[in-house]
């Protein structure tokens, strides 16, 4: 063993100060860093490279002291690092405080109130406030979901481990608790009081399960602490300063009675600390002596290595097999031993002392290599939380199904860890531009001054570094009179690139009892100026206003106020400046019960094709006699195509394959081929459009009325004519006074031409066409899903319309998290009912499909259905198995009418059933059904 005291690891304000007490130290679980907390108020994080070569202390390039926190006012009694590998999570406790890793700042600074310089910064980032007085231990669980901790005020406190929100506040001890650990299955915690007596308590529901108290009745209360911990195995716990025959000993508390028949005899004065090492190690026994011998996995038997820290200034390594202790280290400080951590290797330990120093202890000889990971989890398996019994198999055909399940599995793995290709643009989800040309319109005096350069774009399916786009510059010309004209930067539209950073709400100002309202598009690639929402005249942008089902008579004043009040915006708007105004609103929105925004009528307004660069067109305001007009150009590689001149002002522009469309002031929609040839005469809208958007034949329009059209170009066919956003908008939940209602952050097509409406909390809804009503296809309520990321996040081949309908509203609900109502109201659910996750992911997964049958999505129905079925087997859920299994199956005889032997176009119900069967077979109380459909299928397969 070799034994190291880096001086240098030291808690004192200044270089002339005393040493301050160091109370506790944690090692990181990379093992590249421990953490130090103590009377002085600070927390310090050391480098360990030069504890592990004492030669690196010397070199000015290793940094020891990374970094030193003072935000606190009383001494730190614990500091704990998060489980995962990262560290993300380090948490302390003085008066309740809990830091957070933000970031790493390569820069170095002073901290404050000291001389020492921070080459790591880290910042605290919530302060969990619980107890009732003075916090004396921290741990995480194992897999870092939650986080506990006790206190003087005796007092247990669960937090969540990403909230930080407060789960359960136990009070069952009598005195002041000074030690807690978790199980590492999961289902118990364990406290140690001073009370003298150890308490575990069921995770499940946080009632007591036992109480052990005989080892600790003549247990002295003189120890500061009282660390308990649990073994890695989950079999026991070794519980600190407990008391047998007048010697002071450590308790080993056997999990599956809680009796206390193992002590660890050896120290002098009662023992503060305890710590299990977190690997298993082989040991050796020779004849009938009781000291382990290092070993290996040949020759010797599994063993546990526990430390003991003691106020006799020593530290005991043991063996649970043998009575003696692997080694003793004596004397290695001046004062109690307060903390004791392992490395992540379990070959190193390091301990903090009242005196204000750590100890190193390196073992060399004393052990071997660990035993690997998988001996840990087979001794862990037998405490498995709800292990259902053994079940045998039945038929040949089950083992069959077994095989095929774990060898797709394993290649759903290989797939999953290799290499990934780019997800392909949306598959339904539109933008898509004419060959090569832009769109653009502007109003301006003089056509000789027009300078148009290309505007680069982010083309679909590209990340932002492989397209990073150029900076926009503004333009400046000369006139031929001289006059320096500045172009105004374009502003892009709705459609186009997936979604770039959120960009900053723009207001404008508007009459004076107009109110302004900022448009939510986080989640969509590009936005437009909107006049803000109003109360009884409005120009409400996309975030939308609505009034309840409910009116009331307006009397005779209204309506001449309301008059009045009209003519003075039509007036506004007409004579404001020419190079950016509001658009005149039509009497018609005064009526309506949905008032959604419009574009500015801008100087500027620029469609270009992301896939053709080169391909840009303009178009702009002229003045002819005492009338404007928009004059309409398109130009490929800096060569005019096509021009044409337009009565109003142009606010939307949206290109695609087949056709480009024109949206005006005026409510008129122009549509022309990619070559400037009319293919319909002006389509005339009850209002202006709020937002269109264009597939490779179908067109979208939302107007400013909230009603909304789709049609098929090529056909000249309406698909949605006229449908209300009144059920998108909810606006059966509003009282009678107008008020804003959820933001409308994105609209898409499907290939068959049905709108898909996005909302800013991040639900999203699909138009049935053959039942005309609107289903929700994507709820912020199944946040709590564990299927809610898995399907968006991962990247395919091809991308589905669903699932970047899904991608799309999880960026929403991630950005509007605080408006969210339903996905946070289901998350605060959850904290108080567990099976609650497992209730909203299988409603989530059946939602899923229902809306890939919806959508006629195979790929979709096909990846969902895999899930259903596993989570059915997850679940035991035999009634549900059975009907998706019979719904699949279809009737035996054919002769049955109305049975489609197709579930979307081009997949079959029998090789979807086909695909789930092996799936079902993992659970073996299955395997009466999984057999009988099995049989079924080949029978029905062999008379095709």
């Amino acid at each position: 063993m070799l034994i190291r005291k880096p001086d240098w690891v030291v808690h004192q304000t200044d270089k002339a100060s005393k040493r301050s007490c160091i109370y506790s130290i944690h090692v990181h679980p990379d093992g590249s860093r421990i953490a130090t907390g103590g009377l002085d108020t600070r927390v310090r994080i050391w480098n360990v490279e030069p504890i592990l070569d004492p030669s690196r202390a010397e070199d000015d390039n290793c940094h020891k002291l990374l970094c030193t926190m003072s935000i606190h006012n009383g001494a730190v009694l614990c500091v704990r690092w998060s489980g995962d590998e990262t560290g993300r999570f380090h948490g302390w406790q003085a008066m309740d405080s809990f830091s957070r890793r933000v970031y790493r700042n390569a820069q170095a600074s002073a901290a404050f109130g000291t001389t020492d310089v921070n080459h790591e910064v880290w910042r605290g980032v919530k302060y969990l406030r619980g107890h009732d007085s003075d916090v004396q231990d921290l741990a995480w669980s194992s897999d870092d979901s939650m986080l506990a901790s006790c206190g003087v005020d005796g007092h247990i406190v669960v937090w969540d481990g990403k909230s930080f929100e407060r789960l359960k506040k136990i009070t069952g001890h009598d005195g002041f608790v000074k030690g807690i650990t978790w199980d590492p299955v999961g289902k118990y915690l364990a406290t140690q009081s001073d009370d003298q007596s150890l308490k575990i308590w069921r995770t499940s529901d946080w009632n007591l399960e036992a109480s052990v108290e005989e080892p600790f009745t003549l247990a002295p209360a003189t120890t500061l602490f009282r660390r308990l911990s649990w073994s890695p195995d989950g079999a026991r716990i070794v519980a600190a300063n407990a008391v047998k025959s007048e010697a002071t000993i450590a308790a080993i508390v056997d999990r599956d009675e809680w009796k206390t028949d193992v002590s660890l005899v050896g120290h002098d004065m009662p023992i503060e600390c305890t710590a299990f090492n977190p690997q298993l190690f082989y040991f050796l026994r020779k004849d009938n002596d009781q000291t382990p011998i290092a070993s290996d996995a040949e020759h010797g038997e599994l063993g546990l290595l526990v430390a003991l820290g003691s106020q006799d200034r020593s530290i005991s390594i043991w063996n649970n097999q043998f009575a003696r202790p692997l080694c003793v280290a004596t004397d290695l400080f001046d004062n109690n031993i307060y903390d004791i951590s392992w490395g992540p290797d379990g070959r190193w330990l390091v301990a903090c002392s009242q005196d204000g120093t750590i100890a190193f202890l390196q073992f060399e000889d004393e052990i071997k290599e660990p035993a690997g990971r998988e001996e840990l989890e087979k001794s862990l398996s037998k405490y498995g939380i709800q292990r259902k019994g053994a079940v045998l198999v039945e038929n040949v055909e089950q083992l069959a199904m077994e095989e095929k399940a774990r060898t797709s599995s394993g290649n759903r793995v290989a797939q999953l860890m290799g290499e990934t290709k780019p997800a392909a643009s949306a598959n339904g989800v539109n933008h898509k531009a004419i060959n090569g040309s832009n769109i653009s319109t502007s109003m301006d005096v003089d056509s000789d001054s027009v300078s148009a350069p290309p505007i680069n774009s982010i083309p679909n399916g590209q990340t932002k570094e492989a397209a990073a786009p150029t900076k926009e510059r503004q333009t400046v010309t000369i006139t031929k009179d001289g006059k320096k004209r500045v172009t105004p930067l374009f502003v892009r539209s709705l459609s186009g690139a997936p979604a770039p950073p959120p960009p900053t709400n723009v207001t404008h100002q508007t009459p004076s009892n107009q109110s302004n309202a900022s448009l939510g598009t986080n989640v969509r690639s590009t936005i437009e100026e909107y006049d803000d929402a109003v109360t009884k005249l409005p120009a409400s942008g996309i975030p939308t206003k609505a009034a309840g089902n409910k009116r009331k008579e307006s009397d005779t004043n209204e309506e001449l106020r309301l008059e009045r009040h009209r003519n003075k915006v039509y007036d506004d708007a007409l004579t404001g400046p020419k190079w950016i105004r509001s658009m005149v609103i039509p009497p018609i929105i005064e009526k309506s019960q949905i008032r959604l925004g419009v574009p500015k009528i801008k100087a500027s307004l620029s469609r270009h094709n992301p896939n053709s660069p080169q391909f840009y067109s303009h178009a702009r305001l002229t003045h002819m006699s005492a009338d404007e007009a928009t004059k309409l150009k398109c130009f490929r590689g800096g060569q005019e195509i096509w021009t044409n001149y337009l009565q109003y002002a142009v606010i939307f522009i949206s290109i695609s394959l087949n056709f480009i469309a024109v949206s005006c002031e005026d409510g008129s929609l122009h549509i022309y081929t990619p070559h400037g040839r009319r293919i319909l005469p002006p389509i005339a809208l009850e209002a202006p459009a709020s937002y269109i958007v264009s597939s490779d034949r179908h067109l979208l329009v939302i107007t400013m009325v909230g009603l909304v059209y789709t049609w098929d170009v090529t056909l000249e066919e309406a698909v949605v004519h006229g449908v209300s956003l009144a059920p998108v908008l909810q606006l059966a939940t509003y009282s009678e006074e107008v008020g804003r209602t959820s933001s409308i952050v994105d609209a898409v097509l499907t290939p068959e031409g049905s709108p898909v409406i996005l909302t800013e909390h991040g639900d999203s809804f699909l138009y049935h066409a053959k039942m005309k009503t609107w289903t929700k296809i994507c709820d912020p309520w199944h946040i709590t899903s564990e299927f809610y990321s898995l399907h968006t996040i991962r990247q395919a081949d091809k991308e589905t319309t669903l699932s970047s309908v899904m991608r799309r509203s999880q960026s929403a609900v991630s950005a509007f998290a605080g408006s969210s109502f339903r996905g946070s109201t289901a998350s605060k659910f959850l904290h108080q009912d567990k099976q609650m996750v497992a209730f909203l992911t299988l409603d989530h997964i059946e939602a899923q499909l229902a809306t890939a049958r919806i959508l006629n999505s195979a790929e979709d129905y096909l990846r969902w259905s895999k899930s259903y079925a596993q989570r059915l087997a997850d679940s035991s859920d035999e009634t549900k198995a059975e009907e998706f299994c019979a719904f699949l199956l279809g009737p035996v005889f054919r002769s049955t009418t109305g049975w489609s032997p197709w579930v979307v176009n081009g997949l079959h119900k029998h090789a979807v059933l086909e695909q789930i069967l092996p799936l079902l077979s993992k659970n073996r109380n299955l395997q009466h059904l999984v057999s009988e459909y099995f049989a079924c299928l080949k029978q029905l397969q062999g008379t095709t």
